[in-house]
């Protein structure tokens, strides 16, 4: 069946089943940055924004993203996204009906934040589970301006990853919150 998706700000159409989950055809399109893990939806291992919230890619039946945004990792790390200031490509971006705006400079530096606030706290990406961290801490700093440890941790307690403990990420959160916030302090100081 074919399902249309905006799928790191491209439309494209998924060939699948909808009832397949949506990990296993992201995988067979070439995009690794989501694991095969638990299978349960707890490791965060095949962690995607599915309209700006983190899920878990095992446990979503690609039906279930038909006309809806999906995106991976690999949309910040892709050279190509940064051409413009925006981080979109507008020469071959095509106009959507998806349910949730397109992704601005400010998710960029967020998601810079997020990797200097990592390595202040000496987290490692280890390759495997970076999916789950950089995505619960891009929703955590994205919808809430100075989060406290307590909201973290409700956000964090059941992530189950594997290379980092939960106090590690707890900080890694808080201290990107912190470069957050200091970047768009300066920036508001810069445009008075």
């Amino acid at each position: 069946m074919k399902i249309p998706v905006n799928l790191n700000e491209e439309q494209t159409v998924l060939d699948a089943i909808p009832s397949e989950p949506l990990l296993n055809v992201l995988r067979r399109m070439g995009i690794f940055s989501v694991k095969c893990g638990c299978q349960d939806g707890f490791c965060g291992n095949c962690m995607v924004l599915l309209n700006g919230k983190p899920v878990p890619s095992c446990q979503i039946p690609c039906g279930i993203v038909r006309d809806n945004k999906v995106i991976t990792l690999e949309f910040f790390t892709n050279p190509k996204k940064k051409e413009s200031p925006s981080g979109e490509d507008t020469k071959t971006k095509k106009p959507s009906s998806q349910k949730s705006s397109s992704f601005t400079e400010d998710d960029f530096l967020l998601y810079k934040d997020i990797l200097s606030g990592f390595s202040e706290a000496e987290i490692h990406l280890c390759g495997y589970c970076n999916a789950g961290k950089i995505f619960t801490a891009y929703y955590i700093l994205k919808n809430t301006p100075r989060p406290s440890a307590s909201k973290v941790m409700e956000h964090i307690k059941d992530l189950n990853c594997c290379c980092t403990d939960t106090i590690s990420l707890l900080n890694g959160i808080l201290k990107a919150s912190a470069i957050k916030e200091a970047r768009e302090e300066k920036n508001s100081n810069v445009q008075k």
